[in-house]
């Protein structure tokens, strides 16, 4: 089957973390298994080796709001010579685009959908889409009951990582520990709660330092809100998303904020698998992964005293923490191997192709 299949991977850009991690994964999988694939892609730092680099068409119309409509068909049409057996779109945000890219192809067609939708969703399986794939059952559950998707065209795929990229971590060497936020700032993203509880926790003379990674109509009212809790010596704000892999060497402790429903559930694994302890709410703990005081420390979206409860007996307790760390890792590992995600993944391409 490996040799019949050579997948088009689209996606509008690498301009989050969470979206980085998947690619990564989902391409060293597929490349393990002797899959020739390539990826059309707009802007965004994908990660990949120079080698990997050569697999990427940049198509610059993929995520610019304005662009050259007669280049964008030009470009997939020539794509279209490829011989590419299905196409599979990596959706996260302007998911229109992908789709027209997809029509010009004119190949089966597979959309991964990570997140749970929260309105009519039915554009999402017109032609040339055959499926949609999601790792998690909240998101399904969303298609079906608000996206309003049949649910045979729904296909569960366990989540892909590659903890592999994880074997060679060395816990990092801060000399005041690093507590790690990645993700949109916008003003249901849950920012405000963590520097709250940052606050307090260094209120008791615990030393921390909090490096947050993100982007979003939220940052002028968050900045204000740091400068506010003197925090601004005490924080480190990157807007330009760097490698998913450097964060994680960077940090001691990693939270997600979001109430959101497995937002963030690609970067929440990777921390996992790299024995970073996390804290997280009960909208992200994925089933048989995050158990609360064994693998993770669960608390409630929204909730200051929580949260700084949880970082502080992460930060005071050394023990605590790499032992969450560790027993993290293990539970990643044990659960989700990637080849076992990639085969079914692949199996997904082979019913499209046939159906």
């Amino acid at each position: 089957m490996p040799s019949e299949i050579k997948p088009l991977l689209i996606l509008r850009s690498v301009d989050s973390v969470g979206m980085g991690a998947y690619l990564d994964s989902l391409s060293r999988g597929l490349a393990s298994e002797g899959i020739e694939y390539r990826i059309a892609c707009g802007e965004g730092r994908l990660g990949l080796t120079d080698e990997d680099e050569k697999t990427v068409y940049r198509i610059e119309g993929l995520s610019t709001r304005f662009h050259n409509i007669l280049s964008f068909r030009s470009s997939f049409r020539k794509l279209r010579k490829q011989n590419f057996s299905v196409v599979h779109i990596l959706f996260e945000k302007g998911v229109s685009r992908l789709l027209r890219a997809a029509r010009i192809i004119k190949r089966p067609t597979v959309v991964t959908v990570h997140s749970p939708v929260d309105e009519n969703s039915t554009h999402l399986v017109k032609k040339p889409v055959k499926l949609l794939v999601t790792s998690s059952e909240a998101a399904r559950s969303s298609l079906v009951n608000r996206g309003g998707i049949p649910k045979e065209q729904i296909v569960l795929v366990p989540p892909l990582i590659d903890t592999s990229l994880f074997d060679s971590f060395h816990p990092p060497e801060n000399e005041i520990p690093v507590i790690g936020f990645v993700g949109d700032i916008e003003a249901d993203s849950g920012v405000d709660t963590l520097v709250e509880a940052i606050s307090r926790i260094l209120a008791k003379d615990i030393a921390c330092h909090l490096l947050l990674v993100g982007k979003g109509k939220g940052e002028k009212r968050l900045r204000a809100l740091i400068k506010q809790k003197n925090l601004t010596k005490k924080t480190t704000f990157i807007t330009v998303y760097p490698s998913y892999l450097d964060i994680l060497k960077a940090i001691d402790i990693y939270v997600v904020c979001s109430a959101k429903e497995d937002e963030q559930a690609s970067t929440l694994l990777a921390a996992m698998a790299a024995s970073k302890p996390v804290i997280t709410n009960a909208s992200h703990a994925i089933p048989d992964i995050v158990e609360d005081n064994k693998t993770a420390l669960l608390v409630s979206a929204g909730n200051v005293d929580e949260m700084a409860d949880a970082l502080g007996k992460l930060l005071k307790d050394q023990e605590l923490s790499n032992r969450i760390g560790k027993e993290a890792s293990n539970r990643v590992r044990e659960c989700f191997p990637l080849k076992k995600s990639i085969e079914a993944l692949l199996s997904v391409y082979q019913a499209i192709r046939e159906g």
